[in-house]
């Protein structure tokens, strides 16, 4: 389970290293509100079980 969303959150914070500097923060702040989204839409998955 825990290994999913670190797998994820290395996916979304790994391409930083290829943006320009300013935009790097910008990236940073959509890919954790991505990862919010994974991470809520992952509990949804798991609460119906």
């Amino acid at each position: 389970m825990s290994a999913i969303l670190v797998a994820s959150e290395k996916s979304f914070m790994q391409p930083t290293a290829y943006f320009p500097e300013k935009n790097a923060n910008l990236y940073k702040i959509i890919a954790k509100k991505e990862t919010q989204e994974f991470i809520k839409n992952l509990q949804r998955i798991i609460s119906k079980f």
